[in-house]
């Protein structure tokens, strides 16, 4: 109760805001900055549609605008929470012309390309950001995953490394695990793709997806034991 609370003040004060910044702006007092903060409020809002917008408008009237790195990392983030994957992946590739070694575009721009099936494009944009920064977590898992799911048989020992180095990052997250419990279950070791499975839906018991991947591995665990026992 006292989290629901909390939520419903943070939400009352995102409101307030909102109110306050579109007078401003509305007035002619707004600035730049009264935009960001504008667009911000919304996406905390999940009111994507107005971020997009709001942050369309500061990058085509203020293009030299101090923050303008974030402005287009935050209206991509928009896009891909909107599903306009392909719309997201064109201003990515846009800002990354200046930014080549922008690691929030280009970690996005893997997820949009795995979105759009495309993991050939998606494995690419992952290991240029490993490139750049090494430990970073979500690329970590992503290509380890991407790799599990659509890579040859030399290259899963680099999903393996990646997956574990992801886990080491942040062992409390369900995502990383349920992908390592995917790798490992592709490898053969079914006992430990279930208990990184069942430590992933301890961490978060309502995410549908881990369910469905915990009764996969059950069954292709079946299906192993009974190909081993014929043979």
């Amino acid at each position: 109760m006292m989290n629901e609370d909390r939520s419903q003040q943070r939400e009352h004060a995102l409101l307030e805001r909102v109110l306050s910044l579109k007078q401003m702006l509305l007035e002619g007092r707004g600035s730049p900055v009264d935009r960001h903060d504008l667009a911000i409020c919304y996406y905390h809002l999940e009111n994507f549609d107005r971020c997009a917008e709001q942050l369309e408008i500061l990058a085509r009237d203020t293009p030299d605008y101090i923050d303008i790195s974030r402005v287009y990392s935050l209206r991509s983030l928009a896009l891909v929470m909107l599903h306009r994957f392909a719309e997201a992946e064109a201003l990515i590739e846009r800002r990354l012309r200046v930014e080549p070694d922008d690691v929030i575009l280009l970690n996005l721009l893997g997820y949009v390309c795995e979105k759009q099936n495309r993991p050939d494009a998606a494995i690419r944009a992952h290991r240029r950001v490993l490139s750049i920064k090494q430990d970073h977590p979500n690329s970590l898992n992503s290509l380890g995953y991407l790799l599990t799911l659509h890579g040859k048989a030399e290259d899963l020992a680099e999903a393996g490394n990646c997956l574990k180095k992801a886990v080491e990052i942040n062992p409390n997250s369900a995502a990383y695990l349920d992908s390592l419990g995917m790798y490992m279950a592709r490898m053969g070791f079914f006992d430990r793709a279930k208990k990184a499975l069942v430590r992933a839906l301890e961490i978060d018991p309502q995410n549908m997806e881990i369910v469905d991947h915990m009764k996969d591995v059950v069954k292709r665990e079946s299906l192993a034991r009974e190909q081993s026992t014929e043979s």
